[in-house]
């Protein structure tokens, strides 16, 4: 049997040289999709069978090495059922034969915010180190297309590689993959997927293997540079192949190394410096051709639930409750300064990030998955509450120095924005209802509740006799420090513009000092820019029409005709001063579909806020929001996870006229992915989960519903292929399901640079300032955690560093200029770096940080050590 193995290397430790008489280079793998046709529990038994078997074939010498999919979690899986194993896996990591990491779940790229990536990799890699593993690349063999931002991700985490597949179609399989801020990757594509079974298919004779191993070896060496082609030896799900198909290989390929893809990497990258490197196709910002394989954009309108659950979530961990938490660790005085919920907050993020692979968070599998990742974000949101809670009492009472005073003769704000904020705050008063009316500057509820108390005291229950009168509404403040905590006096002067509001039976108007919202059932909504004159006719207009379409993908249905909803009717809701909102209703009776949508107005702010709720009752259709521009639409910008990216569309583009797809071929769409915002024509959008837009002429789609029910068909027209089981999936229908979506929309003011004024206006729009009632005895005052002096520079997080007493400050440049910009922070400090996304210091910085240079869309992670 020894004998069998004389061919075959394996490097163990870091490569710098290739053998030269070797073209071939074999990684061993499975690709491991925790939940997707099957539920997680039951894959995860067939996950243990599979493990069994590698570390059998490691262990006996019949594999010399193994590739775990990149990714951590499925050690977590794993071991759940074999914890008698843990020695052996130790071992084998060790040594380098069984490589893990550098991802603790492989995430969908598009679907998921920036932080949630640095979160993910930062703890696989932390866990695969842990483990003594620390080769890696930038491990994506499987994603919908790819984020621009990768390279920017990886090369921060200290990674200089990424093989990748879909999303991509580059001249030669070695390319350079290049973020906008400039950060570059060396990349590998997987030409013909990572899904390569000859090896395994019992249906396959002998000699249909060789033939397919050949036509793989001949065509992936016709797209190398370096004439050394990569041949994963795996696909999903799949145990390791034995004895008898390493032999079949060898005798195809005339001998071959084992390897692991980092490892490759390293070889074909020392070979293509010796040769001088030059000719390499360079690409930048994000991957989203499929030209030559599928990228599947129908997953960003699949179960749109799920991404609204997702994207509340991430907004609330990071800019919420981690400022809430860094804000509790850094103001508060030792004595009274909360314990760090730092196990808290890691289970948070390890249940949100298991609803982030793609199989997942893109909606794209078995209905009982999707029930399963509900239970997830509803664990999350309970955890975060949790925490929230306890870090935001602690705040309001010791934040601030005490001093003699009455119960609720105060408020306490919380601002968690980048900018000083003026404008309406949500707060809640426990005191009786007329004081509540006097003190709140409009309310919108009045109900008996619980004292809250038994939230967070340990000695206190929730008994029925301890009932008060909660009032909430809203309340004006003016020039509230950035990422702040003040007390602001409930009896206080206030200035500002009131929303006015008028309703009649043909007519329903709302205003405030931008924007002037006039709705009738004969024209819609019309929207007068009362700064410029300028009318916009056309804004929120609602349609609807059939797709016979899976999950992967949205389908036209040739000669469908598109139902446009008709405005039933219009009520009052809110009539100011702060907030003025209208419920117009809609109605498309053939598909019984009735609708809800508040139309909403804020003093001093110049979004128009839609908040639309319905039911559904139909299969196979799409619903949309739609809003005209007056110009056909060429060109869409819209948020990444560390910038923007610019698309090009072409306005008259149709899918039907396209249809039906070649075989093995996907259509183009006129859809795109969305984080937060999208801008075109002069218009901005923001949508909390909706994450799919759609040019269409002059006018801008955004999905609210696309109901299907199969994972995936053979007949949708636009792609010609299956990509997954034909498995029925009749929750994907969303069939009885009560659906609420938030988005909003405003004409770009002129004289102010577009995309910051977007990332202030998306935070606006999800919620960076809130309030509260006071305790007795806190000074007037405000204080602020860390500020900075230019609008351009944007956080993405500010928290407390998972290891030590540092805050960990994350900016983005979101221009093309180069910046510089003085940091202040609000408590002492002994020492300020620039760290990685690992939180690990590099270069030291003065203290204050003055004149911080950030290149054109640079992103830079502070580290101040706090005194």
């Amino acid at each position: 049997m020894r004998e069998l193995f004389k061919p075959w290397k394996f490097f163990a430790g870091p490569v710098t040289q290739a053998d030269d008489t070797c073209s071939v280079y074999v990684y061993h793998h499975t690709h491991w999709d925790r939940e997707w046709y099957l539920p997680f529990r039951e894959y995860q038994v067939r996950l243990a069978e599979v493990v069994d078997a590698v570390l059998e074939r490691l262990e006996s010498g019949v594999l010399s090495c193994f590739t775990l999919d990149g990714q951590t979690v499925v050690l977590d899986d794993y071991l759940e059922l074999r914890p008698e194993n843990r020695d052996r896996l130790a071992l084998l990591i060790k040594s380098g034969r069984l490589n893990i990491g550098p991802w603790f779940v492989m995430p969908d790229e598009f679907l998921v915010g920036g932080e949630s990536l640095v979160r993910n990799l930062k703890h696989g890699i932390g866990e695969a180190m842990r483990w003594d593993c620390a080769g890696f690349s930038g491990y994506l063999p499987d994603t919908f297309g790819h984020s621009g931002d990768i390279p920017l991700i990886l090369r921060n985490f200290g990674l200089e590689t990424a093989i990748v597949w879909r999303g991509l179609n580059p001249k030669t399989s070695e390319f350079l993959w290049k973020s906008r801020n400039g950060d570059a990757v060396f990349g590998y594509h997987l030409a013909e997927g990572y899904f390569q079974n000859f090896l395994h298919d019992p249906e396959l004779s002998d000699q249909e293997r060789r033939d397919g191993l050949k036509a793989f070896l001949d065509k992936g060496l016709s797209r190398t540079k370096t004439r050394k082609v990569l041949l994963p030896v795996g696909a999903d799900h799949l145990g390791p192949v034995g004895a008898p198909q390493k032999a079949l290989l060898g005798d195809v390929a005339g001998g071959f190394l084992e390897v692991h893809p980092h490892q490759y990497l390293e070889i074909i990258r020392t070979l293509l410096a010796r040769e001088g490197g030059n000719g390499l196709s360079e690409l930048t910002g994000e991957l989203r051709d499929n030209t030559s394989s599928f990228i599947l954009p129908g997953v960003y309108s699949a179960r749109l639930y799920l991404k609204r659950a997702n994207r509340r979530l991430e907004h609330s961990l990071v800019r919420q409750t981690e400022q809430l938490v860094a804000m509790a660790q850094f103001l508060i005085p030792g004595e009274f300064r909360p314990r760090y919920p730092k196990e808290e907050l890691a289970i948070a993020w390890r249940e949100l990030m298991l609803n982030h692979p793609h199989d997942s968070i893109c909606g794209c599998s078995v209905d009982e998955v999707h029930r399963e990742n509900e239970t997830r974000y509803d664990q999350v949101r309970q955890l975060n509450r949790a925490i929230h809670q306890r870090q935001r009492k602690a705040l309001v009472d010791h934040a601030v120095i005490r001093e003699d005073g009455e119960a609720g003769d105060h408020w306490v704000v919380f601002h968690f924005g980048d900018l000083p904020y003026t404008g309406v705050v949500t707060a809640w008063s426990e005191a009786p209802e007329n004081e509540a009316r006097r003190v709140l500057d409009q309310v919108h509820l009045v109900a008996p509740c619980l004292k809250d108390s038994f939230l967070t005291d340990i000695n206190d229950l929730p008994q029925a006799h301890r009932t008060v009168t909660r009032s909430e509404g809203w309340i004006w403040v003016d020039d509230l420090p950035p990422h702040s905590i003040s007390r602001i006096p409930k009896n206080r002067e206030r200035s500002y513009e009131p929303v006015s509001t008028a309703l009649a039976k043909t007519k329903a108007t709302v205003e405030n000092a931008w924007l002037k919202v006039e709705i009738t059932k004969k024209e819609g909504i019309v929207v007068t820019d009362k700064r410029t004159g300028r009318s916009y006719p056309g804004v929120h207009e609602i349609i609807d029409h059939p797709d016979r379409g899976d999950s992967y993908n949205s389908a036209p249905v040739p000669g469908g005709e598109t139902l446009a909803a008709k405005i039933a009717g219009f009520r009052l809701l809110h009539e100011g001063p702060l907030v003025g909102s209208l419920e117009v209703a809609y109605e498309i009776p053939a598909i019984r579909l009735f609708l809800s949508t508040r139309v909403m107005l804020e003093a001093g702010n110049p979004l128009v806020n839609f908040q639309t709720t319905f039911i559904n009752r139909t299969p196979d259709h799409k619903l949309q929001a739609v809003f005209s521009t007056g110009a056909p639409i060429r060109t869409v910008t819209a948020e990444s996870h560390f910038g923007v990216e610019t698309r090009q569309y072409d306005p008259h583009y149709s899918e039907l006229s396209a249809m039906p797809a070649d075989r093995n071929r996907e259509l183009a769409t006129n859809t795109g992915p969305v984080q937060r915002f999208f801008m075109a024509n002069g218009h901005y959008w923001v949508t909390e989960g909706l994450s799919e837009y759609e040019v269409a002429g002059e006018r801008m789609r955004i999905t609210l519903l696309r109901a299907f029910g199969y994972l995936s068909k053979g007949d949708t027209g636009v792609r010609g292929a299956q990509a997954g089981p034909p498995l029925p999936t009749p929750e994907g229908q969303c069939i009885d399901r009560n659906l609420i979506f938030r988005y909003a929309w405003t004409p770009l003011p002129e004289q102010v640079e577009p995309v910051p004024w977007a990332y202030h206006h998306a935070d606006r729009f999800y919620g960076t300032v809130f309030a509260e009632q006071g305790v007795p005895g806190a000074a007037v005052g405000s204080r602020s955690l860390v500020r900075w002096d230019d609008p351009a520079i944007v956080s993405t997080a500010i928290k407390r560093s998972d290891e030590g007493n540092a805050l960990v400050v994350r900016l983005v440049n979101t221009t093309a200029k180069p910046r510089q910009v003085t940091v202040s922070l609000g408590v002492d400090c002994r020492s300020v770096h620039l760290a990685d996304f690992m939180e690990k210091p590099m270069a030291a910085l003065p203290e204050p940080v003055q004149l911080l240079a950030f290149e054109p869309y640079a992103v830079k992670t502070l580290l101040f050590r706090i005194q």
